[in-house]
């Protein structure tokens, strides 16, 4: 019984984020844009060694487990990284942010979240790619 509840659940939450990249771009209303003064690279690495170390990558039940998938465009100076659940085959997507260079030593970012309460972690976004020293909770600017 606890294995039905379980893939049960899985299945509801597949159903209820965005089922691809473009998708969660265009339906959130959930965003963030920003610029750091960092090379893009630099501003990547941070995001994404940050991702693995805070959020990480795992089981969430008998056919589902989240996943972040990443790709950097060297040729674009661009990148991006996505925050997603792979459930019996159904892919939905929890979080996106798309890294690009305006600069040699400055960079945009984009970041999307899906559910409104994922949207407490925009700040966190900030931070994580302007200093990747900062830790896991968002840290209040004085």
């Amino acid at each position: 019984m606890r294995k039905i509840i379980i893939i049960s659940i899985c299945f509801f939450l597949a159903s209820c984020a965005a089922s691809n990249v473009k998708e969660l771009r265009e339906s959130s209303s959930k965003g963030i844009e920003f610029k750091v003064e960092e090379n893009y690279q630099r501003v990547y690495k941070n995001l994404l060694d940050k991702m693995h170390e805070c959020i990480g990558e795992g089981w969430a039940g008998v056919f589902a487990s989240y996943h972040i998938k990443n790709e950097l465009y060297s040729e674009l100076e661009e990148g991006e990284i996505t925050f997603l659940m792979s459930n019996a085959g159904i892919q939905s997507y929890y979080m996106h942010m798309d890294v690009a260079s305006i600069s040699a030593e400055q960079t945009k970012v984009d970041a999307f979240v899906y559910y409104s309460t994922w949207a407490k972690n925009l700040p966190l976004i900030k931070q994580w790619a302007s200093d990747s020293n900062s830790s896991c909770d968002l840290q209040k600017v004085e």
